[in-house]
């Protein structure tokens, strides 16, 4: 049975907006390709979705993206991880995620699809 995999991040200003509203900054027009390129244009053929908040399991086993405001986890040198940028600054809570098959479900997604 397909499972989902989580990677909690650390996102800039302009990459929160971007997730949440679909707003690009003025100066950085790129920012929509710089993300595509790192997240879904990748060499192992991985599909990652990105999204506001932290993934959190919970006792009930089911998995949960928690948005809340307490999202700001304060100023940090540390880079973007969802564009990159080295610059300093606020960050905030983000999630990646993706859909992980098992062997025999990707063989047989491989096998449909081609």
């Amino acid at each position: 049975m397909a499972t989902f995999e989580f990677k909690n991040l650390f996102a800039c200003m302009d990459c929160i907006l971007f997730l949440s509203n679909g707003d690009v900054p003025e100066g950085n027009p790129d920012l929509a390709n710089t993300i595509t390129r790192r997240w879904t244009d990748r060499p192992d053929g991985d599909v990652w979705e990105l999204c506001t908040g932290w993934h959190e399991e919970l006792e009930d086993d089911i998995p949960r993206i928690e948005v809340d405001r307490t999202d700001d986890l304060g100023f940090s040198h540390r880079h973007c991880n969802v564009c990159g940028s080295r610059s300093s600054g606020d960050r905030y809570k983000a999630t990646a995620y993706r859909l992980v098959y098992t062997e025999l479900e990707q063989l047989a997604r491989e096998t449909r699809y081609g």
